[in-house]
């Protein structure tokens, strides 16, 4: 496996079909929320069997000094279950780990709640609705 984060434009574009495919397509949401004002602030990462083509994507940003958000892990349906998101995440936390960060937040679709948990996120409560129906809960990591 590859870990690293996309380099050309032809590379971002896969990053983000994989994360609209997983994430959006799913609810009828055009490519375009796939993409967002944070992303130029963002740690981008993708995991590749093959050099470019990524089966695993994820993002991290700051919102404080030492506080960090990791966001969008989405995984090939073909790859899940063979610890691609957990290759993802560990990655994303090695990044602002060593940039400062001290508490890690992700707000998690409730389906996604075990895997963080394995990961060893705590529920912290109800976050938000996506798209009338995805419900999240804010979940937190102490470094």
């Amino acid at each position: 496996m590859i870990v690293r984060p996309p380099q050309t434009e032809e590379e971002f574009e896969r990053y983000r079909d994989l994360r609209w495919r997983i994430l959006r397509a799913p609810w009828n949401q055009p490519r375009i929320t796939a993409q967002d004002d944070l992303e130029n602030d963002d740690f981008p990462i993708m995991v590749c069997e093959v050099d470019g083509i990524p089966i695993g994507v994820g993002r991290a940003h700051f919102i404080s000094e030492n506080e960090a958000q990791i966001r969008s892990i989405s995984v090939e349906q073909e790859w899940e279950g063979k610890g691609i998101g957990s290759i993802v995440l560990k990655e994303l936390e090695k990044i602002v780990i060593a940039k400062g960060a001290t508490r890690i937040i992700i707000h998690s679709r409730n389906g996604a709640i075990e895997f963080y948990k394995k990961n060893g996120y705590k529920e912290v409560e109800p976050s938000y609705e996506l798209f009338g129906e995805i419900e999240h809960t804010l979940m937190e990591k102490f470094i």
